[in-house]
């Protein structure tokens, strides 16, 4: 591997997309669990607010985990996002807005690690150097 290419797992910047990885899963957790009226309203809709959350997240899990295939870190997200709305649906009536909720989070995780699906595709095309 060529050293300019190789940064390592304890260097700052990687610590620092852990951090951030854990305060946005924190936060997610925290803001899914307490009561609605204790949650800011950021933006004019809800569902807009969760596919935010998620597509942040999926960013800084994307950052985090550059080892990790989009599709596991997909498939990870997706779970967690399934879980938060199943335990936020459990005691409510209204469990219709649970099932929007989780297609709004998955969107934004499908918003997010979309870019990275095409640039691995387009570098499958990138010129390379004649043998």
């Amino acid at each position: 591997m060529d050293a300019r290419t190789y940064y390592p797992e304890n260097g700052f910047w990687a610590v620092c997309a852990r951090a951030a990885f854990l305060g946005a899963i924190l936060v997610v957790t925290l803001a899914s669990l307490v009561p609605v009226y204790m949650v800011p309203q950021l933006l004019t809709s809800r569902h807009l607010e969760h596919f935010a959350a998620f597509y942040i997240t999926a960013l800084v899990t994307a950052a985090a985990w550059p080892r990790m295939t989009v599709v596991r870190l997909g498939s990870w997200l997706g779970l967690f996002a399934g879980l938060l709305e199943l335990t936020r649906m459990a005691p409510s009536q209204h469990r219709i807005w649970g099932v929007l909720d989780w297609e709004a989070d998955f969107g934004g995780i499908l918003a997010a690690l979309t870019p990275i699906v095409i640039a691995h595709f387009r570098l499958r095309f990138a010129p390379r150097p004649p043998a």
